[in-house]
């Protein structure tokens, strides 16, 4: 067995969990290591459906465009009832987002945008055919070993941290002591495939799922022109007929719902079980879980590939400011007591959506009743699309760095227009804190010009300081106030604080409290962008970030 190199952070899954978190490392200049035990990239049938909050991540990242290129822009999900003339649906057309749909995009092709990134931006490319298969934790570092399955060689590394990115069936997790446990749905199984259909009228612009009682039918069109068909129900749990192929029983179950539509031989086909489950502790010791090591739902609403991709944004950015000894380790306490409240709140919005699609069995006018009690429409789609998600139970600030109106800490930051033609998330663009100095009410230039320079001197490169007038669009978005008021937000896009601009001082001091002397700010050496104006790491920002974040319910060791 050879020894490795001691790379800081080891990334164990090469799926968009992964990726993510490594572009957001390879940002801001942390070395890492990024493995997978296939042998190469899969186009498997798997997530298709890219969220407005995820969108809105990717404009960050600077990789929406390819997406925007080849996916389809679904207004949202039609449900058709058997034998019911009342037909519910889900529009996302009218969200507040710069993103007002559900992006129909294999995750297939999502993966090879992100894989392309990281190696034309960074140089970096994933380590395939090599596995993870023993990890011990020491008291300041962890030991693993990998395996090479090519030549099948051993290698024994030592990273300060490693991050479990590994799936379903995690080894990361099972290795600190959170195995496997029971799920809601035992049993349930769902098939998908990828096909022409014959004689289909539904919108392309729609998911559409037909409900019966004992089964349940999604079609939605592919941007390569196939259709993706997705079935579960009693017939599907017991694979009744084994001498049918998965075509044709696909073709049985569209017939109960479908007259003259007709499968094609199918492109890709894939069968599995659907669990429901949560990690209650995301992080032991310097082993994290994001991603499905971590959280496993129903496919209902088509939320997991999302919302693991957050995990992924949210851990990023804080472990690279404490791999880089620019804040307290104590910053990634922050991510289990933010991610796992969001990944309940999954949980719970799938287990809503499941019940009206996949609640196999039950009366449909028990479930139909569920799509229009009030306020369901609104609320589903804020989950869905993630924009309801937030911090804000997580904070703990100072009341007058909380300011009643406007944007509370914790939430995210709505993209509105600042300057003319200018938006809000071309400013946040960066890896970096932002300060907002909002120009509202009677300001005095002097005084605003002398706060903008006063933050600017006092932290340098560690944030963009903006002067931004208050439109009235700024306004209804971000509180009105009679004098001038700042927002500081945070890199993931999620406001951290809101004062007035005569209680900057007070900010000031509250940041430096949590500064690391600048003699002890030495890093590892950065990653290169292969495009200079790419080389986006945040250098010198402060532990004092990780103080406001602090406020945590404790949670047992449990996996359930």
């Amino acid at each position: 067995m050879k020894d490795s190199r001691r790379d800081e952070i080891l990334i164990v899954g090469c799926g968009p969990t992964g990726l993510v978190l490594a572009i957001e490392l390879a940002r801001r200049g942390v070395r890492f290591r990024l493995i997978d035990k296939r042998d190469g990239p899969t186009m498997m049938p798997r997530a298709f459906t890219l969220h407005a909050r995820t969108m809105e991540m990717l404009e960050h990242m600077g990789v929406v465009h390819h997406f925007l290129k080849g996916g389809i822009k679904s207004r949202g999900f039609s449900f058709n009832f058997k034998g019911k003339d009342v037909r519910p649906s889900l529009d996302f057309s009218k969200m507040d987002s710069t993103y007002p749909y559900v992006l129909i995009y294999d995750q297939g092709w999502t993966d090879k945008h992100l894989r392309e990134h990281l190696e034309s931006t960074y140089d970096i490319r994933p380590e395939w055919s090599t596995e993870i298969v023993g990890l011990e934790q020491g008291k300041d570092k962890c030991k693993a070993v990998l395996t090479h399955g090519k030549t099948g060689a051993k290698e024994a590394v030592e990273p300060t941290w490693i991050v479990g990115c590994d799936g379903v069936h995690s080894f990361v997790r099972k290795s600190v002591g959170l195995d496997d446990s029971g799920s809601k749905y035992d049993g349930m199984i769902m098939e998908m495939m990828d096909t022409k259909l014959d004689g289909f009228n539904g919108e392309d612009e729609l998911v559409h799922y037909y409900i019966s009682k004992d089964n349940f039918v999604l079609i939605t069109k592919l941007p390569d022109g196939h259709h993706r068909i997705g079935v579960s129900g009693v017939s599907v749990n017991r694979a009744d007929d084994q001498r049918l192929t998965q075509r044709e029983r696909f073709q049985n179950l569209l017939d109960e719902h479908l007259e003259g539509v007709t499968l094609a031989t199918p492109k890709l086909e894939r069968r599995w079980e659907v669990r429901r489950r949560i990690a209650e502790k995301y992080r032991i010791g310097n082993v994290f879980l994001a991603g499905d090591a971590a959280h496993v739902h129903s496919p209902s609403g088509g939320q997991g590939m999302n919302v693991s991709m957050q995990d992924a944004y949210n851990l990023g950015w804080k472990l690279a400011l404490v791999a880089l000894n620019q804040a307290s380790s104590s910053l990634l306490d922050t991510y289990a007591s933010e991610r796992s409240p969001v990944g309940e709140q999954v949980l719970e919005g799938t287990d809503a959506m499941h019940d009206i699609i996949m609640a196999h069995g039950q009366g449909m006018e028990d479930r139909l009743k569920l799509t229009q009690a009030k306020g369901w429409h609104e609320s589903t789609v804020m989950r869905i699309s993630g924009l309801s998600h937030n911090y804000c139970e997580a904070m703990s600030l100072p009341p007058e760095l909380r300011l009643p109106n406007g944007i509370p800490p914790g939430t995210r930051a709505p993209n509105v227009k600042v300057e003319g033609e200018r938006w809000l998330f071309d400013l946040l663009r960066h890896p970096r804190m932002s300060f907002l100095i909002v120009q509202d009410g009677e300001s005095d230039p002097a005084e605003t010009a002398s706060v903008a320079s006063s933050l600017s001197e006092n932290f340098g490169r560690n944030a963009n300081v903006y002067k931004v007038q208050a439109g009235e669009r700024f306004k209804s978005s971000y509180g009105s106030y009679d004098k001038p008021h700042v927002y500081v937000i945070r890199p993931d896009g999620y406001v951290y604080c809101h004062c007035l601009l005569e209680d900057v001082p007070l900010l000031t001091n509250h940041m430096n409290e949590w500064f690391l002397p600048k003699e002890d700010l030495v890093g590892n050496a950065p990653i290169s962008a292969k495009n200079d104006s790419e080389k986006e790491w945040w250098p010198k920002i402060s532990r004092w970030l990780w103080q406001g974040m602090t406020a945590q319910s404790s949670r047992r060791d449990t996996y359930r």
